[in-house]
């Protein structure tokens, strides 16, 4: 067997993942800015991501030097003085990010923007198709963040967000208030390749175990799966690779707030999606837009709604609202958030749309066979707990439903 042994030195296993964790340098911006892309990843039932401090410090460089260039649009702005990449600048001697079987096999990439919020940021990304793959890729299991005061005239920001991936660097992601503990996994190309270094990292996770903050075992080897109910006695996951290799992380907690102020975190909570513990009132408001592609509703009062009786449909085909819960991990349908929204669009409709004025935020998709498009066959019906509440007509684009 090839798994790491174990001993009374796990007490300092936080060395064998270098720079997870809080970092003193991410900026009160630049937490949102994680926290909107994190919400976003588990909206697409992806892991959230930890901060690195040495993909922290990568983007902090390539955002001071945008910052010494008069106009960022009219430059490349994914490469440096020297015309390096993302790829190039992580091997320098100051970042050395690590490669899999050679420093030519990283797991790397990033996402640029300038604009004037980070919400802006995140939906700007998620409009292009290139950085739309990169935020939702699974290869990522941690990130780097810089945000920069860039242009005073139209208090414009640069946002960066570098994302990457190494050779056991797991992760193991507490959420108290979703009762949930998000595990990662290996899922870069070359993790899997013949090559120098085989049998030194975990290739492919298969399973799973939990240890206390000694360094005992809570649970045995089980097969892997994407989280488990947060337990506050557990302090590390090691996970097995099929190649019998084993790694161990510390747990940390979602978006590293337990670095922030009350004061911070309480900022924080407000662009978290599930910040609301309890089920939100029934009452509220609602925007149905549909078009030939999809159909969205989007919360439009000013406070959480709470969905978990509310269906939408026809008398032959309708969707539950607990769908877009069952689909998106941690997402609470009983507290739906001010202007988030909820979408269904047809399998393999993967193109980038524009996002609604009153939509800041796409909280859940659902996908159902083109055929199932039941705004597309007539008018349809928002219930809640069986009764109708309103009817929308099929030929109109909009239809607004109080409770």
């Amino acid at each position: 067997m090839k798994r790491l042994q174990i001993t009374a030195l796990l007490v300092f296993m936080v060395a064998l993942v270098p720079g997870s964790g809080v970092s003193a340098q991410n900026s009160i911006e630049e937490l949102r800015l994680l926290t909107l892309i994190n919400d976003y990843r588990l909206s697409e039932n992806l892991a959230p991501l930890v901060l690195n401090d040495t993909l922290n410090s990568m983007a902090a460089v390539h955002a001071n030097y945008l910052l010494t260039e008069p106009d960022i649009n009219a430059i490349n702005v994914d490469i440096n003085a020297q015309g390096d990449d993302i790829e190039q600048r992580a091997r320098y001697d100051r970042f050395a990010w690590e490669g899999y079987h050679s420093t030519r096999q990283l797991s790397i990439d990033d996402a640029i923007v300038e604009g004037q919020s980070e919400l802006f940021a995140l939906n700007w990304w998620l409009g292009s198709n290139l950085y739309a793959d990169i935020i939702v890729d699974p290869t990522w299991r941690e990130v780097g963040i810089a945000t920069r005061a860039y242009n005073q005239d139209t208090g414009s920001n640069i946002y960066i967000a570098v994302f990457g991936s190494r050779p056991n660097g797991f992760t193991a992601v507490a959420d108290a208030q979703r009762n949930r503990i998000y595990l990662s996994r290996e899922q870069a190309e070359f993790a899997t390749q013949n090559g120098p270094r085989a049998g030194e990292f975990v290739d492919d996770v298969t399973e799973f175990r939990l240890l206390d903050l000694n360094g005992n075992a809570l649970t045995d080897f089980e097969i892997w799966r994407p989280a488990i109910n947060f337990d506050e006695r557990i302090a590390f996951v090691e996970y097995l690779g099929l190649n019998e290799v084993s790694a161990i992380a510390p747990v940390t907690p979602l978006n590293n707030n337990f670095a922030l102020t009350e004061a911070q975190q309480q900022i924080i909570a407000r662009t978290a999606s599930d910040s609301v513990a309890a089920a939100a009132p029934a009452g509220g408001t609602l925007l149905v837009i549909h078009d030939a592609r999809s159909l969205m509703v989007v919360n439009t009062s000013s406070q959480p709604i709470n969905l978990s009786a509310v269906s939408i449909g026809n008398e032959v085909l309708s969707v539950d609202a607990t769908a877009w819960e069952a689909a998106s991990v941690g997402l609470a349908i009983d507290a739906l958030e001010p202007n988030q929204c909820l979408r269904i669009r047809t399998f393999f409709d993967r193109d980038s749309f524009t996002l609604p004025a009153e939509c800041g935020f796409v909280r859940s998709v659902v996908s159902i066979p083109a055929e199932q498009m039941f705004w597309m066959q007539g008018a349809y019906s928002v219930s809640s707990n069986g009764a109708v509440v309103q009817t929308c007509a099929s030929d109109a684009a909009r239809c607004e439903v109080g409770f």
